[in-house]
């Protein structure tokens, strides 16, 4: 059994995900049942990579906030001492 590097897979997996419309050659129930589970696997994948990114988004939200807040309170206190 031939082994792939996890790049090549991804990247295979990225151009399965891009196109849009099945293959125009006709498909048997065995081909049709396994491409709707790569697409429901390949589904699943791009949902966590999504909620992996939106958690991110939530971390670096809070660290811009934290930092606004932090720069107010450092000018803040150059300010007093002037």
């Amino acid at each position: 059994m031939p082994s792939f590097s996890k790049e090549t897979i991804e990247e295979w997996r990225q151009e399965r995900i891009s196109q849009t419309r099945l293959p125009k050659m006709p498909m048997d129930e065995w081909q049709l049942r396994t491409v709707l589970e790569t697409c429901a696997t390949d589904l699943r994948e791009e949902e966590r990579f999504l909620e992996v990114v939106l958690n991110n988004v939530k971390i670096y939200r809070a660290n811009i906030r934290s930092l606004k807040k932090k720069r107010e309170d450092i000018l803040k206190i150059i300010n007093e001492t002037r």
